[in-house]
């Protein structure tokens, strides 16, 4: 949104010696407040606009990220709205007919804003992300070093509170039913993020084909 965003940009093109149909305008909008959704969407718009033609660049995307760093809630859990997916759908809602519409991208579960932490120092709860098509599901408990097996529930509340996509949805999920019925062992805290992140893309995927065809 800075005055100088084009020249900047044109020069940057010059420099590398390619031409838009040989660059990618990749809109990264990190961790803001999407909210209100139809203001923020408008005043991004204008922005962009201001940056020319965009039916040159070779591909238009825009990112972000609502998942909240701290996390910020309490056990036994409880949902976080995914406001960059909302944001997303309003931006859309409001590019004219005919104009070029960005690709969607997001951080999955982490915040742009993360500090990796050593893990052996850091008594961090046990906790399972479960993306769901207008927010995350989380199920917190306390230290996972602790107290591990406390994944058997959390994953069991998944499926009993009728949320589970079924093991075939992704990676994650044929493991969380795993877990869930106690056939396989509750694995370390960094792979419960794996976890999520392969529930998650597979539910992107899906909120994006299924609003593509809405559309």
């Amino acid at each position: 949104m800075k005055p100088g965003c084009k020249t900047s940009i044109d020069a940057l093109m010059a420099d590398a010696g390619v031409s838009a149909g040989q660059t990618d305008l990749i809109i990264d909008l990190g961790a803001p407040n999407f909210e209100p959704y139809e203001e923020f969407s408008e005043a991004l718009l204008a922005a962009v606009a201001a940056l020319g033609d965009l039916s040159l660049f070779r591909s238009y995307v825009v990112v972000g990220s609502a998942f909240p760093q701290p996390l910020g809630i309490n056990k036994p859990g409880g949902d976080i709205p995914r406001h960059d997916w909302k944001f997303y759908k309003a931006l859309v809602g409001k590019i004219s007919n005919g104009a070029r519409v960005p690709h969607y991208g997001d951080y999955t579960i982490v915040n742009p804003e993360f500090t990796p932490m050593d893990m052996r120092r850091v008594k961090s709860s046990g906790k399972l992300v479960y993306a769901e098509s207008e927010s995350w599901c989380v199920r917190k408990g306390g230290a996972f070093r602790d107290n591990p097996s406390q994944m058997h529930d959390h994953c069991k509340w998944v499926l009993d509170a009728k949320k589970f996509r079924g093991s075939g949805f992704s990676d994650g999920d044929a493991f969380i039913e795993k877990v869930a019925y106690k056939t396989a062992k509750p694995s370390n805290q960094p792979f419960w993020k794996q976890v999520a992140i392969s529930h998650h893309i597979m539910q992107v995927l899906e909120d994006l084909s299924k609003y593509a065809g809405a559309a």
